[in-house]
């Protein structure tokens, strides 16, 4: 439905300023030719010199790139005509939230719950005594770094910088095999998203892994590499961790869908 609502108001008859506008006397000339007459709020007050404005002779064909870029261009003006954009973010919303449970199904990804550091004076001096009993309990072993070997199916080209870890890869591997199901919309909200933390700076075109992160995605979507997803059991710790960020903030919750929506 169209609305359309105005204001009422008076119109005064100025006979002597009609006649005085009407004679053009209120136009000024344009420092670059006087012959033509602007009103001194016209922006081509702007420029000195119209010689840059003169058709070129030649006539204007556009590219293919540049007419490719034009249809994107036309998509994004007459989006609201044909898609909801709200159904639209509550459904990007929903996509990362799979993600991020996809990349945490392996432990190659693991959200660091927030420390709040205005702990009262009391609160720290009650946990004292927990903390030095715990300082006394052997620490966990490091976990196992497992280097990376690219596998001979992606065909990484001579040159190509990879992964140094398996982990690392795995996380390429998932925003990449993500990005190619959902769109190149969702890279760019993975990047806003994921901005400051460096497991993802392989999306930054300036990032020496940008390079082969492209290339897998090129291969994904062409259907010649087949991304080999394995799902590695979380331990105790992990599960309790993830436990407690579950209940503490619904905002941070992880769909359960999206390890179905990536077999």
């Amino acid at each position: 439905e169209l609305f359309v609502f105005g204001y009422g108001c008076k119109l005064f008859e100025d006979f002597e300023k009609a006649e005085f506008m009407e004679q053009g006397k209120h136009l000024i000339e344009w420092p670059g030719d006087d012959s033509l007459l602007i009103d001194r709020y016209d922006g081509r007050l702007l420029f000195t010199d119209k010689s840059q404005f003169e058709p070129s002779g030649r006539p204007s064909v556009m590219t293919a790139e540049e007419i490719e870029l034009e249809k994107l261009c036309d998509e994004e003006r007459y989006l609201e005509l044909t898609r909801d954009l709200l159904e639209d973010e509550i459904q990007q919303e929903e996509e990362m939230k799979r993600f991020k449970e996809a990349l945490s199904s392996d432990g190659a990804y693991n959200a660091v719950g927030f420390g709040y550091g205005d702990q009262q004076q009391g609160e720290h001096i009650q946990d004292q005594d927990a903390n030095e009993q715990t300082s006394m309990q052997p620490l966990p072993k490091p976990e196992a770094v497992e280097k990376f070997i690219a596998p001979e199916d992606l065909e990484v080209p001579p040159g190509m910088e990879i992964p140094d870890t398996a982990k690392m890869n795995a996380i390429i591997e998932k925003t990449a095999l993500f990005v190619s199901k959902q769109g190149t919309q969702m890279e760019i909200l993975v990047k806003a998203k994921q901005a400051g933390n460096p497991q993802f700076d392989f999306l930054n075109f300036d990032n020496w892994l940008n390079p082969y992160y492209k290339h897998m995605l090129k291969y994904i979507k062409e259907k010649r590499y087949e991304p080999k997803i394995q799902t590695q059991p979380e331990s105790p710790e992990q599960q309790e961790e993830e436990s407690e960020q579950e209940d503490s903030d619904d905002e941070y919750e992880l769909h359960p869908l999206l390890t179905a929506s990536l077999k």
